[in-house]
Order: C-alpha cells, then sequence, then structure tokens
C-alpha cells in the first residue's frame, strides 16, 4: 500500500533482490504484470506512444522486440534516426500532394484561356516549390551528419582522456617488486607473525600517522581476533600482513624474518584472504574456485565445496558447477558468495587463514552455515580474524583490542579473562553495547 514501508525476508537466494529489479525495469517478468497505482507499467509506456501518434507505426515493425524497449533504446542511442527521417519526409510529400490537388480542383471551372495563362505561374510555382523541398532537404542532411560528427568528436576527446588516464595507471610503478628473484622463497612457513613497534601511513596521506606503535604477536596455528571500534585499523593490519602496503619503521615478520626480505608472490601463495567483500569474477562457479589452485581436480573443486558448506546449493541450482556467476557474483546471493570465497580458500590449503568480516553481510542461516566450515578451516592453521559480532570470535585462543586511536594494544586474552576485568574495560563496554543493540534490535 502506499505511505508504508514493506520488507522483504527470506533465505538466500530466495528473490528478493529481483523483486527489486521488477520495480526498477531491469528485467521483465514471464507472466503477470506489475502494477504501479494499480496499473501496469507496460501500459503506461503505450498510452504515452499513442498520444505521441508513434503507436501504431510501432506497433507495424516487422521484428516484435523492437516495438516499446528496444525500439525506444535504439531510438535514444540514435540508431533509428533513418527511420525518423523517413516518417518526416512522407508527411512532407503527402502535404504537397494534396496542396496540388485543391489547387486542382479549386481550378476545374476556370475557362480553358484562363488556365492557359495560369500553366506557367504554376509551373514556376511548382518549380520553386521542388528547388525548395530539395534544398530543404540538403541542408537537413548536411545539418544532421554535422551533428552527428560533433557528437562523434566530443565522444572520441572524452575515449581519447579516458585511455589516457587507463594507460598511466597501468604505467603506474610500485616499490614493490613481485618477483624478486634474489629473496627467499619458502616452500612451507610455520605461520608465526609478529609487529613490533609498527608504524604506518596510507600513502595517499603519508602526513597522517594511523598507527603508532603497534606491538603484537600471533603464534603459529592459534586463531587470534581482533576487536575495536569502526576505524581502529583492524582491516589495516590484515593488509600489512599481506604486504599491500610497507610500514613506516620496523615491518611486520613471519618466522622471525621481515617480509620484506621474502618473494612477494610466494610468500602470499601461504596466504588466503575471505573478506566481506570477497573478489569474484564472471565465469562459473568452478572457475570462482578453481582460480585458487593451478590444475585443481573435479574432486578437489567439490571437496573444497563441501568443506564450505557450498556443494548442496551448487548442486541444487540447474547448471551446478556450470552456472555462471555474473560480474562480481551478481547472481548469486551475499550467503553464497561468501561459502564460495570459503571454498577457494580452502581449496588453496594456506598456512595463514585471513578473515576479515567474513560474516557480517550474510543473513542469519547463511552466517551460522558459514561459521560452521570457518570452525573446521581454521583447524591446524594461523588465523587472524576481524569480525563486528563478537559472538563469532568468542572461540579465540586470544582476543586482542585495538585502540581506536592510535592502532596500539589496549587489551589481550580469550573471552573470559577479558570479560573479567569489569565494567572499565573496553572488551566488556564493546560486549555489552552489542547486547543492548542485538536486544533492540529483537524487540522492534
Amino acid at each position: 500500500m502506499a505511505d508504508q514501508t514493506v520488507g522483504l525476508v527470506g533465505k538466500s537466494g530466495s528473490g528478493k533482490s529481483t523483486v527489486i529489479n521488477f520495480l526498477e525495469r531491469f528485467y521483465e517478468p514471464l507472466g503477470g504484470d506489475i502494477l504501479l497505482d494499480e496499473e501496469a507499467s507496460m501500459e503506461v509506456e503505450i498510452r504515452a506512444a499513442k498520444a505521441a501518434n508513434a503507436h501504431n507505426f510501432i506497433h507495424k515493425l516487422p521484428d516484435i522486440t523492437l516495438r516499446w524497449d528496444n525500439w525506444k533504446l535504439k531510438c535514444l542511442k540514435g540508431r533509428n534516426t533513418n527511420l525518423i527521417g523517413a516518417f518526416y519526409l512522407r508527411a512532407m510529400t503527402m502535404r504537397t500532394m494534396s496542396k496540388k490537388m485543391l489547387l486542382r480542383h479549386r481550378n476545374g471551372a476556370v475557362s480553358s484561356k484562363k488556365e492557359s495563362h495560369k500553366q506557367p505561374w504554376y509551373a514556376g510555382v511548382g518549380l520553386f516549390i521542388s528547388q525548395f523541398l530539395t534544398s530543404a532537404l540538403t541542408a537537413l542532411i548536411f545539418w544532421e551528419n554535422y551533428s552527428r560528427r560533433g557528437k562523434y568528436d566530443s565522444r572520441h576527446i572524452k575515449s581519447t582522456s579516458s585511455l589516457k588516464s587507463a594507460f598511466k595507471i597501468l604505467q603506474r610503478g610500485t616499490k614493490m617488486n613481485l618477483e624478486n628473484s634474489v629473496a627467499i622463497k619458502p616452500e612451507n612457513i610455520n605461520g608465526d607473525i609478529e609487529f613490533k613497534q609498527v608504524y604506518f601511513s596510507y600513502p595517499a596521506r603519508p602526513e597522517q600517522i594511523i598507527m603508532r606503535g603497534l606491538s603484537l604477536k600471533i603464534e603459529a596455528e592459534k586463531v587470534v581476533g581482533l576487536v575495536g571500534r569502526s576505524g581502529a585499523r583492524k582491516s589495516t593490519t590484515i593488509r600489512l600482513i599481506e604486504r599491500f602496503y610497507d610500514t613506516l619503521s620496523v615491518s611486520v615478520e613471519i618466522d622471525e624474518i621481515d617480509i620484506k626480505f621474502y618473494n612477494l608472490r610466494a610468500l602470499r601463495s601461504h596466504m588466503a584472504l575471505v573478506s566481506q567483500e570477497p573478489a569474484f569474477f564472471s565465469g562459473t562457479i568452478r572457475d570462482n574456485i578453481g582460480y585458487a589452485k593451478e590444475n585443481a581436480t573435479e574432486a578437489e573443486i567439490i571437496e573444497a565445496a563441501t568443506s564450505a558448506n557450498a556443494h548442496d546449493f551448487i548442486s541444487y541450482v540447474k547448471d551446478g558447477y556450470e552456472t555462471y556467476c555474473g560480474e562480481r557474483g551478481v547472481q548469486l546471493s551475499g550467503g553464497q558468495k561468501q561459502r564460495i570465497a570459503l571454498a577457494r580458500a580452502i581449496l588453496k590449503n594456506p598456512a595463514i587463514f585471513l578473515l576479515d568480516e567474513a560474516t557480517s553481510a550474510v543473513d542469519v542461516n547463511s552466517e551460522k552455515l558459514v561459521q560452521e566450515a570457518l570452525d573446521r578451516t581454521m583447524l591446524g592453521r594461523t588465523c587472524l580474524v576481524v569480525a563486528h559480532r563478537l559472538s563469532t570470535i568468542q572461540k579465540a585462543n586470544k582476543l586482542v583490542v585495538i585502540d581506536q586511536g592510535t592502532g596500539r594494544v589496549i587489551e589481550e586474552g580469550n573471552h573470559s579473562e577479558l570479560l573479567a576485568e569489569g565494567a572499565k574495560r573496553a572488551y566488556y563496554s564493546l560486549v555489552k553495547l552489542q547486547q543492548l543493540s542485538e536486544q533492540s534490535t529483537f524487540e522492534e
């Protein structure tokens, strides 16, 4: 009803987002109608076409698919200018013919003598009209071609500018050498990670130091959760481990070796990241999982998907593992994308597992499935977890509270130890604040 708020609720993949796409006419339904103010949306377009005297000739087009949506799109893009010009010239010709017929009818009763005197005058007028129409048509064609050329010139200028920007990005250099042949290429790593008084600022804002002396030690095969308010540099900590950026001071160490001494590609081959918005390609589900391991077998892909609680829903869809994900995974729900990203990480079999808000964008049912898969995957690996929902990291071996202002560690310990420190401590306040927020949301 009008002036009312309606919420769509359902499991992942139940079509909630598709309903929104129907309202915005991104797609057409196979059957039935979508009514806006008790009127079908297609009827609105047909009524507008009738008012503009465009309905009849659109309806007579040989290809039914060109009548409404494609006709509208192609006219807007300038593809049907010849067709529009043809209708314009046809109207001009009919008007000229009707004038000649009226002249003949009016002069039918005039004597032959007077008619003979008027014939040269009519011939002159007819010659003038024909010459005028020819000149007007030539001018019209010239003007249309000139206007088209102007549009193409502006597009050419814009495309040239965009191309220069693209090449500028492609030619941008980096201080990091991915293929440093002299650097260490470890075949295996234990997974011990240590930050030693790390200072850091983003390259775009070098004067603003956002991390001032972070010291943190993560033991191999342990699960450590990073906790703190928004802007506490939790995600930045993960980016530094993967060496997306270099620190200002002493760097991060893995197995007691500065990560700057590792071959970067070899080091990252021992890590896997599952983020809130995982990277997806427009290929199939099989392709998106198989990117983690070159020449992965069918059995390995299915095993990884099963471990990530993804095999059941993949088998349920029509094309199974050959289902296309769409650009950035638009054909999949949030929970489905997270489970496929987790399957990709499991297939890689990393020594270091990094989770950055991996369950924050999924519903309750999907979160349970993803969390179960995560609990199995984290066994025997070094895991660093950033989670908004504190309930998802209560089982971690160690929780580390990061200060929002300095990016330093202000508290660390397991869940029970930190709660026992009392209400004045940061972790205790975060837990209680989240409990109140969840209770308030549930009551509403």
